[in-house]
C-alpha cells in the first residue's frame, strides 16, 4: 500500500506498507498542512531482475514542509520509496 495519513493533529505524510500487517511506514516528515493532498501517491511492482524475483515495489508520495529543507529550496517532501519482503525460494 502507498497512502497518506494524517488528522487528530497529525500532519499528512507518506506511508508504505502490507495489506493486513496493520502497520504503515512513515516516509515523510511533514509540519504543514494544505487543502489538498494525496492526488499524486502511486505505487507500481518494481521490474523483476536476478536479485529481485518479483518481490519488491516502487511507491511515490509527498509531505509538506513550512520552510524548505536546506540546499532543497522546496516546501514539498517529495519520496521515492523501494520496498518489499524477502524474496522465498521453492525448494523442489
Amino acid at each position: 500500500m502507498s497512502f497518506e495519513y494524517g488528522g487528530n493533529g497529525n500532519f499528512e505524510n507518506h506511508v508504505v506498507g502490507f495489506w493486513g500487517d496493520f502497520i504503515a511506514y512513515i516516509t515523510t516528515s511533514s509540519d504543514a498542512g494544505t487543502d489538498r493532498f494525496g492526488d499524486y501517491v502511486t505505487i507500481r511492482r518494481a521490474p523483476p531482475t536476478d536479485k529481485d524475483p518479483g518481490n519488491l515495489f516502487t511507491a511515490f508520495g509527498f509531505g509538506v514542509n513550512k520552510q524548505a529543507p536546506p540546499n532543497t529550496g522546496k516546501k514539498t517532501n517529495v519520496r521515492y520509496v523501494l520496498f518489499g519482503r524477502p524474496s522465498c525460494s521453492i525448494i523442489q
